[in-house]
């Protein structure tokens, strides 16, 4: 599985990916359409224009446009000009904006205000889009932008599946969204498909200070959007004419926890999550930029009760308990088979296993009962960084560009101190770049560029010690099948009592290294009242997955 190819070519008259677009008509007072009216839309955060002219039939059509908050402006000799203010445009929006033209011999203005929001009459898709103040302003345990997706009908946020370790992608892959597995939901952030094939999910889980907005895509969406599932259409922030920035500090702990009923003390608990943003002009109205950074640092206790034996049973004394029989006593008599207790119950020494007596060692003695009771911590440290600009070449090119790095660790403490402890890496990165073409006010042309990449490594307790530790026990039959750089030891089961081995769950030796590329390109033809999309996708995965 180290290529998968594929090219999706259409014929749809439906909405940009990452972007909207503003289509309507220039209308004089008797209702029809006024041609050569000249439309002119203008981003208020960048003060970037784009300027039609109508059809024969007077009317319009600007696209691409990112979201973000617009000015709309139609003028022709002989009337008024006409100003629409405040227009909001969402991600993958396709809004209707009518302005209606007064005749006038004099040079004046109307001036209207945008105080609804527009409606999206173009598409049938079902959609619904989580706007920058929510993604901001609603409390997100963890500050992860998907669980926003509840807010949405039909959405059910349900505990992650496959291995969901919190340094893999697939922990976001939870949402159930109109019955479909979360599995199967798709990722785009600013016109890229940043999906983690795999299980699901996505390694680029960009801060929510990062995001402009998002919609939730249930059905009825463009040949674009690919997938059985639903869709996670998502634009990052882009800079403006007016520096701005934010700072936050996000703090939990334990300060008001309860003790678990079975630790002695209150396990553990600190949480900070903390970053910035900054954006604004390298060159007025041309080139612009945003940054942003957050981090998380967790260090969080997990209260484990494990049934040890005493140090009495270690040297073979179990006085007091069920008699142990002696197997090297064992014979027939009368058709039953017959074994001798040991006297008092307790092995003698020299019929201990020294294998036995190796690897007690690693298991603690009880300090609650017959139990052992402890409180491992594991940490867990985040770095994710957002770099995007935006460049006016003129006033027929514009090109985009982003990088994404998502950089995680945790180290996990074994509930077993002379065990140690494992590690779970997640490195990942996205750069994204665009470049929209204006051919004439009838052609748009996009070309899109993606690469993906991202790694999953882990350890296991002893990793690389595994050949040294049983040739000093004794343990012979494995020196075959074991490799020297990464063995560790083998799985010990004991009836009654815990286990341990040298892996924990998914700390055993694992590298994945899953790397993605993708190149989208597409030309939108704008043909009287129709709207002509031709594009296509080609997409190769190469993944390595070596696992122990």
């Amino acid at each position: 599985m180290n290529l998968v190819t594929f090219a999706q070519i259409f014929l749809v008259a439906v909405l940009q990916l990452q972007s909207g677009r503003i289509v309507g008509s220039v209308l004089d007072p008797q209702k029809a359409g006024i041609p050569g009216a000249t439309v002119t839309i203008t981003n208020l955060a960048t003060n970037l224009t784009r300027t039609v002219v109508t059809d024969a039939e007077g009317n319009y059509v600007v696209t691409p446009l990112d979201p973000g908050t617009y000015r709309v402006s139609a003028e022709v000799p002989g009337f008024q000009k006409t100003v629409r203010e405040g227009l909001v445009l969402e991600v993958g929006q396709s809004a209707r904006v009518e302005l209606a033209l007064d005749l006038s011999t004099l040079s004046t203005e109307v001036q209207v205000t945008a105080d609804v929001p527009l409606l999206n009459t173009e598409s049938a898709t079902l959609s619904q889009v989580i706007t920058n103040e929510q993604i901001v302003d609603l409390p997100l345990n963890g500050r992860g932008f998907h669980e926003l997706a509840r807010l949405t009908s039909g959405v059910a946020l349900l505990p992650p599946t496959g291995n969901t370790q919190t340094v893999r992608p697939e922990v976001v892959n939870g949402n159930v969204i109109g019955g479909v597995s979360g599995a199967q939901t798709r990722f785009l952030l600013d016109g890229v498909d940043i999906t983690e094939e795999h299980q699901g999910g996505t390694w680029i889980q960009t801060s929510v200070d990062a995001l402009q907005e998002f919609s939730v895509q249930q059905n009825a969406y463009s040949a674009e959007f690919h997938g059985a599932g639903a869709t996670f259409n998502v634009t990052t922030k882009s800079g403006g004419n007016i520096f701005h920035g934010s700072v936050f500090e996000f703090l939990r702990n334990d300060a008001f926890d309860a003790r678990n009923f079975f630790a002695a003390r209150k396990e553990k608990l600190e949480r900070n999550q903390f970053g910035g943003t900054v954006g604004g002009p390298l060159v007025r109205n041309r080139t612009f930029f945003f940054v942003s950074y957050e981090g998380q640092r967790k260090e969080e206790g997990n209260v484990n009760v494990s049934i040890v034996p005493t140090a009495a049973q270690r040297r073979g004394d179990f006085s007091g308990l069920a008699p142990i029989f002696d197997p090297l006593t064992t014979v027939t008599a009368g058709g039953a088979t017959v074994r001798t207790p040991f006297g008092n119950n307790v092995i003698p020494q020299d019929r201990l296993s020294a294998q036995a007596l190796f690897f007690n060692k690693h298991i603690p003695l009880p300090n609650a009962g017959d139990t052992f009771v402890s409180s491992p911590i594991t940490t867990f440290d985040a770095n994710q960084v957002t770099l995007r600009v935006d460049q006016e070449i003129n006033s027929h090119h514009k090109l985009f560009g982003r990088f994404s790095g998502h950089h995680s660790t945790e180290d996990r403490a074994s509930p077993w101190p002379t065990l140690g402890s494992t590690r779970l890496q997640g490195p990942a990165f996205n750069v994204a770049v665009a470049l929209t073409s204006n051919f004439g006010s009838s052609m748009v042309h996009e070309a899109r560029f993606s690469r993906m990449y991202g790694e999953y490594r882990s350890t296991a307790f002893f990793q690389g010690q595994g050949v040294q530790l049983l040739q000093q026990a004794g343990v012979t039959g494995l020196e075959g099948i074991q490799d020297a750089n990464i063995a560790s030891i083998p799985a010990f089961t004991f009836s009654g009592y815990a286990g341990f081995s040298g892996n924990a769950g998914d700390g055993r030796p694992k590298w994945q290294n899953r790397g993605e590329y993708e190149i989208t390109d597409n030309l939108t033809w704008i043909k009287g009242k129709h709207i002509l999309k031709f594009g296509g996708r080609i997409y190769r995965r190469n993944i390595l997955f070596t696992d122990a």
